[in-house]
């Protein structure tokens, strides 16, 4: 009698829970999820920092801002949810759709590149609303409140003239489309913009332009290399293309600026552990999660990688890191002097990690004028690294880096703090994307 009893209040419980759907809920949201109004929904007004969008199935919506949302609220009545406002003027919504959340500082936002141009980013809520026309809310107008109407919005259309091509950066890789391609695959669910041939994916930027030297290049041409003749990689961490192109068009002489690097485009997220991923492996596989092992595939015998202590990067191959042992704030002075005698010694392949301009450029910004010392001390070991090795090298950046008020920043959200969750990130810089780059490889073994 008690099993029946128990079955009998579970029914009741499914059949309470099935006659109060839940509620659709968009926007600039870490994910589009469903809610189970009205405490959801008073939590929901709590997160919400500018406005909600309420939509209806017919197409009729109601945005409000969040100083208002207190006269708003949802009931559920006869199977289908309402939107009701205690305000004079404001009619609710019969039969609620969705809703779509606007926030100030939303975790995903699309970027739109051009050539080394950043020209906008695409944030969710403005991409529904995109979908929808203004109309008349009354007889008069009441502050904090907009009506609108659903409308025929068509494709989303990132550039004023369509591309022959466009490179994609998702959060596992990239790929480049044609635009009859992209437009194909392109689809938005009210919250990530992503692909439908990469599933999983989260579309991070759309890039029109795009340099073609790429980070992904670098690790098969070690691979090719590396097994035939010595190698030197010179790894410059923070160097942006922005940054070398500020110092030149201040006519300022410094000696990175003459000796041909390239803009490159880097890896999103534009960070040092997600570039070493690539630069050591080839791919973005398994990112973030396990520890950053490079170079377990190559097939060579010697191999030095020269850090720094705080290094946290592992290797089949010796990590030789190394302190700041006369106090003088950066370890490229030990690295540098490491690196001359490894140059002395039989290797297949050498990497020299200097981290001095990283350092400089979030302490005190990506700008020239605050980096003399970092760039001027740099491209002295540089200089005579390649004075003392006359063999194959490449000289790369993992990244550049954008203006925060605090400094300079790279690969995630100003006010959020390094995690390798993905949600962190949220948003892609040009200036961090794109780095630079030089081959110096003989033509046998060509890039």
């Amino acid at each position: 009698m008690r099993k029946i009893v128990c079955i009998a209040l579970f029914l009741c419980f499914v059949l309470s829970c099935s006659s109060q759907p839940f509620l659709t809920v968009k926007g600039d949201i870490p994910r589009q999820h469903n809610i189970s109004p009205p405490g959801s929904f008073m939590y929901l007004k709590e997160v919400t920092t500018t406005q909600m969008l309420f939509v209806a199935k017919n197409g009729d919506a109601v945005a409000i801002v969040a100083d208002s949302l207190h006269t708003a609220s949802i009931s559920f009545e006869e199977g289908v949810w309402n939107l009701k406002v205690k305000q004079p003027g404001v009619a609710g919504l019969h039969d609620l759709d969705y809703i779509a959340v606007e926030r100030e500082s939303p975790r995903y936002q699309l970027a739109v590149f051009e050539g080394l141009n950043h020209l906008f980013f695409v944030r969710p809520y403005a991409e529904i609303l995109r979908g929808f026309e203004q109309i008349p809310l009354g007889t008069k107008a009441v502050i904090g409140y907009t009506r609108y109407k659903k409308k025929e919005s068509g494709f989303v259309r990132f550039f004023d003239s369509i591309p022959d091509s466009l490179l994609v950066v998702t959060d596992i890789g990239e790929k480049v489309y044609t635009y009859q391609e992209f437009a194909e695959n392109l689809v938005f669910d009210g919250s990530y913009f992503s692909m439908r041939d990469i599933p999983k994916s989260e579309v991070m930027i759309v890039w029109k332009d795009f340099p073609q030297k790429s980070i992904y290049d670098i690790y098969p041409v070690i691979a090719e290399v590396s097994p035939k003749r010595p190698l030197l990689l010179i790894f410059l961490d923070g160097l942006g293309a922005s940054l070398l192109a500020d110092c030149e068009a201040r006519g300022w002489d410094i000696y990175l600026n003459k000796i041909g690097l390239e803009p490159m485009r880097t890896v999103y997220p534009a960070t040092t552990s997600a570039a070493y991923r690539v630069v050591g492996t080839g791919n973005m596989d398994g990112f973030p999660r396990g520890p950053l092992k490079v170079f377990m595939q190559l097939d060579i015998e010697k191999a030095y990688i020269l850090e720094t202590s705080h290094s946290f990067v592992s290797s089949k191959y010796p990590v030789i890191n190394h302190t700041d042992q006369n106090r003088n704030g950066t370890t490229d002075d030990e690295i540098f002097a490491s690196a001359l005698e490894y140059l002395d010694q039989d290797f297949d392949m050498l990497l020299v990690h200097f981290h001095g301009i990283d350092r400089g450029a979030h302490a005190r910004g990506p700008d020239g004028m605050f980096l003399q010392r970092e760039l001027n001390a740099v491209g002295g070991y540089v200089e005579e690294l390649l004075k003392k090795w006359q063999g194959d090298y490449i000289i790369f950046s993992d990244h550049g880096m954008h203006f925060v008020a605090t400094g300079g920043n790279h690969g995630r959200l100003d006010n959020m703090p390094m995690s390798v969750d993905k949600e962190r990130y949220g948003r892609a810089w040009i200036e961090d994307m794109v780095g630079v780059i030089k081959y110096s490889i003989k033509e046998e073994a060509a890039e």
